[in-house]
């Protein structure tokens, strides 16, 4: 959803912003953590390394049920047929 009806509606900060805080800011250290200090599974790290897009889950339907992200992306001037 962030990748395609945000950014067709012409909201690509949400999605910019969203993705670099959880994915940089949780899931790479918290895998990271998991590979290298606990020496988990790989299995367990491919695992965690998915839930982004749960930890995600709640931010982005309160910003989709807003409709905020919707802007106007006709081109309107002179010349345009």
């Amino acid at each position: 959803m962030i990748s395609d009806i945000f950014c067709a509606g012409g909201d690509t900060t949400f999605g910019f912003i969203c993705d670099i805080a959880v994915m940089w800011g949780i899931i790479i250290p918290l895998a990271a953590i998991a590979a290298f200090l606990v020496k988990a599974p790989i299995l367990v790290v491919f695992f965690i390394l998915n839930l982004d897009e749960m930890i995600k889950l709640p931010m982005v339907y309160k910003h989709y049920i807003k409709y905020k992200w919707v802007k106007n992306l006709a081109i309107t001037g002179k010349g345009g047929q």
